[in-house]
């Protein structure tokens, strides 16, 4: 799940799909257009993954 600065949500699989998965996944955010998002990744339910870009922010890390 993406989710940017004005709370605006992607998903990916698409929760009304089929839920079927391909063995490997391109993840492309040309489509949100906003410099600081957050990206959720989650197994089984479970928060596998949680990184925010902030375009402000000076940090190397």
């Amino acid at each position: 799940m993406i989710t940017d600065s004005s709370n605006r949500k992607w998903y990916w699989p698409d929760p009304n799909g089929s839920g079927a998965l391909p063995q490997s996944l391109t993840l492309s955010l040309q489509d949100v257009n906003d410099d600081n998002y957050t990206v959720e990744v989650y197994l089984d339910n479970q928060l596998a993954y949680f990184g925010k870009h902030d375009e402000l922010s000076d940090l190397p890390f």
